[in-house]
């Protein structure tokens, strides 16, 4: 099942307000779902973010980008 990924009015996405928040957790769980999902879902929403999760070390973002490199070939 695909997760409708839309940003607020001030343009943040959830994993925005995760980061802003420091739920870590949270972010860690929506970078596993998002992994999956097609490139466009989701990707313009946090292009301004990446660099978040490798600051704060996100476990599962290297998965994420080895599943967004993978869907790219």
């Amino acid at each position: 099942m695909e997760i409708p990924f839309v940003q607020n009015f001030k343009g943040k996405s959830p994993l925005h307000l995760c980061i802003e928040d420091n739920n870590y957790k949270s972010a860690e769980i929506f970078l596993q779902k998002l992994s999956n999902t097609p490139l466009d879902s989701h990707s313009r929403a946090i292009v301004d973010i990446l660099h978040k999760f490798v600051e704060n070390q996100i476990p599962s973002f290297g998965t994420y980008l080895d599943n967004r490199m993978i869907q790219t070939q």
